[in-house]
């Protein structure tokens, strides 16, 4: 046992001997011993001191392990490295042999094609001639695929598959799934063919059946349809007040054209006797009004008897825009002018459509042609125009 002496105290230390370490173990503790005691210190590699011994141990035991798990990681990695390339390989070598295998069936796949379609053309090709005319290909599809193709339909067929127009479908230019894409081409051009044509045909039955109400409308008038000669003459009668009211206007024409005025004579005769009673025009007025909202009452005079009483209407706004001008011009000179001047024009407007009106109802005819009057007229009574009047008169506008 070997003394030596504390740094310290001076004291001796008592070094115990120690199994014999591995050789490189052994090293390695020496190292970290003599690191740790500091320098000039030296120790054998067979005897340690008891307390540094395990420190040494554990530090020694950590760098072999360190070094012992990089060594595994790095032969790991090349383990990995070789199994992957190894992987390729194997995965190469698979598509290389499913590729073999695609093409294989890509090769059976065309034969039996061409097998199939071999056979298909022998059973439309019914009498051996190498080629498929019109009344094969109309049999074979019906005996093949249960359809029965009509001649125009078939010829239609066969003509958009004759590339040589030799009139038959030799085997080359025969191929069923293009036929049958052709067919459905062909069907669904005659169903959209056909779908005009209806859509056409009802737009026919609609235009006729609105000419029908068109031409309804314009010649009848709902109600009572009684044209006799008593409503005629009635609905004649009916235009007596616009004419007494069209006297104020019209007079002037008479100065102006003396042939016309025995007309205007008697037109002032009647205008007499209706204002020697009190109130007699507006009373006139009010009870041709409740007549035309009988509904009972014949139609052609209800018609009349409102055309009338809007007729009256536009000859008093007339009257009215007349003293309008006359309150607001001083001049007395052209006032007068302005007086003569809407008189000569109101006549020449009214006067024509009151003629117009007792000319249709003497007819029997319901005087329906002039513009707003007649439309005004027609709400009177309750009559609404149809529809597609309303956008015949939009288009013509």
């Amino acid at each position: 046992m070997a003394l030596r002496t504390s740094r310290c105290s001076g004291m001796p230390i008592v070094a115990r001997p120690h199994k014999t370490l591995p050789p490189q173990l052994a090293s390695e503790a020496h190292i970290v011993i003599s690191k740790a005691a500091g320098p000039g210190r030296e120790f054998r590699s067979d005897v340690v001191g008891a307390s540094l011994l395990p420190v040494a141990l554990r530090f020694a035991t950590a760098r072999r392990s360190t070094a012992f798990r990089k060594q595994l990681r790095h032969r790991s990695s090349v383990v990995n490295r070789r199994d992957r390339a190894g992987n390729c390989e194997i995965l190469e070598d698979k598509i290389t042999q499913l590729e073999r295998q695609a093409n294989l069936l890509k090769e059976q796949a065309s034969q039996l094609e061409e097998e199939q379609r071999e056979s298909i053309f022998r059973a439309f090709d019914v009498d051996s001639s190498g080629a498929v005319d019109l009344k094969e290909l109309q049999f074979g599809w019906k005996a093949m695929k249960e359809i029965e193709l009509d001649k125009e339909l078939a010829r239609r067929l066969l003509e958009a598959h004759d590339k040589n127009r030799n009139g038959v479908l030799e085997y080359e230019e025969f191929c069923m799934q293009k036929l049958e894409a052709t067919l459905r081409k062909l069907v669904d051009e005659e169903k959209a063919k056909a779908a005009a044509e209806a859509e056409a045909q009802r737009k026919r039955q609609e235009q006729e059946e609105a000419e029908k109400i068109l031409r309804e409308y314009e010649t009848t008038l709902p109600g009572n349809s009684d044209a006799g000669f008593f409503t005629r003459l009635c609905s004649v009668a009916a235009y007596v007040l616009p004419l007494l009211d069209s006297l104020d206007l019209g007079a002037v024409v008479g100065l102006l054209l003396p042939a016309t005025l025995p007309f205007f004579v008697v037109l002032q005769v009647g205008d007499n006797l209706a204002e020697s009673i009190p109130f007699g025009k507006l009373i006139w007025f009010f009870a041709m009004q409740n007549f035309a909202n009988k509904e009972e009452q014949p139609s052609l005079l209800r018609f009349n008897v409102s055309q009338a009483l809007q007729i009256d209407i536009q000859l008093a706004f007339a009257g009215l825009f007349r003293s309008f001008l006359e309150w607001v011009v001083p001049d007395q000179a052209l006032n007068n002018s302005i007086w003569i001047f809407v008189s000569i024009v109101a006549t020449v407007v009214f006067l024509p459509m009151i003629g117009y009106s007792v000319v249709k109802s003497i007819q029997g005819v319901a005087p329906r042609g002039l513009p707003l009057v007649s439309d005004g007229a027609e709400k009177m009574m309750g009559v609404v125009k149809p529809e597609a009047l309303q956008v015949k008169n939009k288009d013509k506008q």
